[in-house]
């Protein structure tokens, strides 16, 4: 399962906010017809809402389809404050993922607006089988290898690290792609380091210690549609000058 979550920068009247969890797909997925009548069953709750507090302004009767999702909305108002809290949700079951974006927004009078916002988001929205993504994953790994330089002397970021190797890591090849952090193996779990403004990684690996130094570790590359690959790799050291 993986999760992430949106938002315009500077809005500060309607708080427009996306959540997309995307799941693994169910082994039969859920048909389009399927999908319509859980989601009518759960709006038809909305009719029946009789609440001191919270008010029903709009609700949709009937699910509506934007691209190849099924979505379903409501307004509803809060009596104290008269603030209004939009809520729109849109499923997707497929062979290859299903997937719930969640949009929710404040003080709309109608949910046009934000369904206008829900339709170009989803425009971008694509599936993509195991096969694919395992494909994907062995084209990358086939095309880089990663090299370690060590350093002498620590990176400026690093000056507070005392007794450490330090070393410069990046692949032979041209990136064509993002390269989004490197994971050095800890006792419990991993260190990251991420990139710097000049898309350079510095490591940095405690000296412990006479003899050779070995730390096994991950290059992390996002492929073409954003999903992380990870590139093993071995960091070594022979002598505390890392040279």
């Amino acid at each position: 399962t993986e999760a992430y979550d949106f938002s315009y920068l500077g809005d500060t009247l309607n708080k427009v906010a996306i959540h997309v969890k995307a799941e693994h797909p169910l082994d039969i997925p859920i048909s389009g017809d399927n999908l319509i009548d859980l989601m009518e069953e759960k709006a038809a709750f909305f009719g029946q809402l009789n609440d001191t507090a919270v008010a029903v302004v709009e609700y949709e009767k009937q699910v509506r389809k934007l691209t190849d999702f099924y979505c379903a909305g409501a307004i509803l108002q809060d009596k104290k404050s008269g603030h209004n809290y939009t809520a729109i949700v849109c499923n997707h079951s497929s062979s290859s993922d299903l997937t719930e974006i969640r949009l929710k927004s404040e003080n709309r009078q109608s949910l046009s607006e934000d369904y206008a916002i829900m339709a170009v988001f989803l425009k971008g929205f694509a599936t993509y089988s195991p096969a694919q993504i395992a494909k994907e994953e062995a084209r990358i790994k086939a095309r880089y290898k990663v090299k370690v330089t060590p350093v002498s002397k620590a990176p400026e970021h690093m000056m507070w690290r005392s007794n450490n190797y330090f070393a410069l890591v990046r692949t032979v090849q041209p990136l064509a792609h993002v390269l989004k952090e490197v994971r050095i193996q800890i006792e419990y779990g991993a260190e990251i380091f991420y990139p710097n403004d000049k898309g350079e990684v510095f490591i940095a690996i405690p000296a412990t210690g006479k003899g050779p130094v070995k730390r096994k570790a991950e290059l992390v590359l996002l492929n073409s549609f954003g999903k992380q690959v990870s590139i093993p790799f071995v960091a070594e050291f022979n002598t505390r000058s890392a040279e």
